[in-house]
């Protein structure tokens, strides 16, 4: 290579800018380091995003004897105990309105198998669903 290739462009060179030294704010450097230490794993995290067969049926450790699913009230007024509290009370709380008509039909369907549509369930026959696949711990479909 000669000397000329080995230089480089002056467009480069004009580009180049000397970063000003910033001091770091040690209050928002602890929040930054307490937020990425690992929260002990609670229940509610380790939840699948499917829900198990176990709880369409009704009959999982969530669920308390008859048809009573425990699940914490939403606090509307005053602050919550926690973020944790918080966060693990919504979770639950939509999980719950996207599981209860999914766990309403099929309970529907067992009780009466050879039953006409109604306005809360339809069944359809003949569907092909995408191919579910399992990435670590995420869920993606195609």
């Amino acid at each position: 290579m000669s000397k000329r290739e080995k230089q480089p462009p002056k467009a480069w060179l004009a580009t180049r800018v000397s970063l000003p030294t910033v001091e770091v704010n040690r209050d928002i450097q602890a929040y930054v380091a307490a937020s990425r230490t690992p929260v002990a794993a609670e229940l509610w995290v380790s939840k699948s995003e499917i829900p198990s067969s176990n709880e369409i049926l009704g009959i999982g450790d969530d669920l308390d004897t008859g048809d009573v699913v425990n699940l914490v009230a939403n606090k509307i007024q005053g602050p919550w105990s926690s973020v944790g509290a918080y966060l693990e009370a919504h979770y639950e709380l939509l999980r719950e309105d996207a599981v209860a008509p999914l766990r309403d039909s099929v309970a529907y369907v067992r009780a009466t198998p050879k039953m006409m549509d109604s306005p809360d369930t339809c069944i359809y026959e003949k569907v092909l669903t995408p191919r579910a696949r399992h990435a670590n711990s995420f869920f993606a479909h195609s």
